[in-house]
Order: C-alpha cells, then sequence, then structure tokens
C-alpha cells in the first residue's frame, strides 16, 4: 500500500512547488528590476562608507603618507616594522587580547546571571524585572516629554524659530 501512495505524493509535492522564473527570463529580470531601487541606496551607502575606506587605508599602508611631503612606495616596510621592531606594538595587541577576553567573557557571564535572576521565582523578583527595564520605560517618557515640549504651540522651541524667520507655527499637539 505505501507502494502506491508514493508517486501520487511525488506529484503533489511537484504540483505544489512554486514556479521559479529563468534567470535569463523577462519575468526574472523584473524582479531585479523592481528590488533594484531598494537596495541601491545600501549598497552604495556601503560602497561609500566601508569598502572604499577599506581598500584606500590597505594602500596607504604600503606607502610612507603625510600631508606635508610627497607619498612614497615603501611597500611592506612599515608592517615589518610594526610587527618585528615595534615593542609597543605587542604590547598593544596583548593588552587588547586581554581586554577583549575579560570584557566579553564578564558581560556573558552577568548576562546569564541577570536572565536567572529575572526569570526566577524567587522572593523579590517583580521589583527586579520592574528595576531592571526602568530605563527602558524612563527613556521612552523623557523623549515624549522633550518632543511634547520642544512643539508645545505657545513657547516651544520649534514655533520660536519658525517666527523669528517669519512663520506662524502651527499647533502641532493639537486637535484641528
Amino acid at each position: 500500500m505505501a507502494e502506491n501512495r508514493a508517486p501520487a505524493t511525488r506529484r503533489f509535492r511537484r504540483a505544489m512547488r512554486a514556479p521559479t522564473p529563468d534567470p535569463g527570463s523577462a519575468a526574472g529580470f523584473h524582479g531585479w528590476r523592481v528590488a533594484l531601487p531598494f537596495v541601491l541606496p545600501t549598497i552604495v551607502g556601503l560602497l561609500v562608507f566601508n569598502i572604499i575606506p577599506l581598500l584606500a587605508a590597505f594602500g596607504l599602508g604600503f606607502t610612507n603618507y603625510s600631508f606635508t611631503t610627497k607619498t612614497a612606495w615603501v611597500g611592506v616596510a612599515n608592517y615589518r616594522m610594526f610587527l618585528f621592531e615595534d615593542p609597543l606594538f605587542w604590547k598593544a595587541m596583548r593588552n587588547t587580547l586581554y581586554y577583549t577576553v575579560a570584557s566579553v567573557g564578564l558581560s556573558v557571564v552577568l548576562g546569564l546571571i541577570l536572565a536567572l535572576a529575572l526569570y526566577q521565582a524567587i522572593r523579590g523578583a517583580r521589583f527586579f524585572r520592574s528595576f531592571y527595564f526602568l530605563p527602558v520605560i524612563a527613556s521612552t517618557a523623557a523623549v515624549s516629554l522633550v518632543w511634547g515640549l520642544l512643539l508645545e504651540p505657545n513657547f516651544g522651541l520649534v514655533n520660536f524659530l519658525l517666527e523669528t524667520v517669519g512663520i506662524a507655527g502651527p499647533g502641532w499637539t493639537q486637535s484641528l
């Protein structure tokens, strides 16, 4: 009986599979044409602020760059000097390693302890949860109060600045 159901199951799965457009077809190109305006700002930002400066810094590492003198190609001399001749470089690397191990280890241990304390059924757990989440709630309340004061129609800073350039500010937080 199981042998009779196997072909039907395969046919059902084949029928339920979503059709995928051929990458060379117009439908496949249309998907890219729709997605490109949404993806392009991220790609441009990544190139301009991450990839190009990274490549420029890598290239400048092989030169003797200075604002005041002409840039000269020195090859791997900079890296050889830092790796083999400068004792402060290895001290800085050791300090960075110590700091990273200590801070990551401490953060993980404290995070686990806080998580256990927040979700244990112990006396005072409600108070501890409230105390722990208070900065999240307080910052939202503070931001809303500041924006309320900035947009206040009679003495708010936004309307004051608009009035200095001759624009009558609206009642930002009032009903129409």
